[in-house]
Order: C-alpha cells, then structure tokens, then sequence
C-alpha cells in the first residue's frame, strides 16, 4: 500500500483541525492509501512554543521522506503547509489537492 502524508490546517482550532485530519485519513483509506496524520504533534508538542513547532516540523520532513505522495486538503493553505508543500516539490513527492467540497462529498 502506498503512503499519503496528509497536508492540512493544524494551528488555530487545533481539536477541530485534527477531528478534520482523522476524516482526511479515513478518506485516504477508502482510496487505497496508508495516511500518515503528523496531527498527532499536537498531543505531544505545544504549537506556541517556536523550539516545539521546529522539532514538529523536522519530524514533518522525515515523515515525508517516507511518503510516496503529499496530499493537500482544505481551501486554506496556511504558512505550515506552505512549508510541506515546498519540501515535498524539492523532493520530487507527488503532489495531490483536495478542496473541502470533494471530502464533504465524502460519508463515513
């Protein structure tokens, strides 16, 4: 099975942005990929502390490392997903965008 590391919002609401990453996930399950959810941080590292974001944000490029696709979800791209996309494309990782309006299609 392939590996899609999931690209989305995190700062902000961070209990509703990681409700929104576990549907992200399941939506890659139903389209064969094992998601990879760096969401997880969040329980583990506080987003408000810069020396925890960057320790947070060098797991991200390790994990991407081991991704054969990042995929993009949400209307907004905020300055941390910026930072993913721009390490996927250095790394030559397939790139996939999916706006909200395709996962609310989407039932559990």
């Amino acid at each position: 099975m392939k590996t899609a590391y999931i690209c989305s919002p995190l700062s902000g609401n961070i209990k509703d942005n990681i409700r929104k990453a576990k549907l992200y996930g399941k939506y890659a399950f139903k389209r064969g990929m094992a998601p990879v959810i760096p969401h997880i941080y969040a329980e583990i590292l506080c987003d408000d502390i810069p020396s925890e974001r960057e320790l947070g944000m060098r797991a991200d490029r390790e994990l991407l490392f081991k991704c054969d696709e990042l995929w993009v979800f949400g209307d907004t791209i905020t300055k941390g997903m910026k930072e993913e996309i721009h390490f996927a494309k250095m790394i030559n990782i397939k790139i996939k965008y999916i706006s909200n309006s395709e996962v609310d299609k989407y039932e559990c």
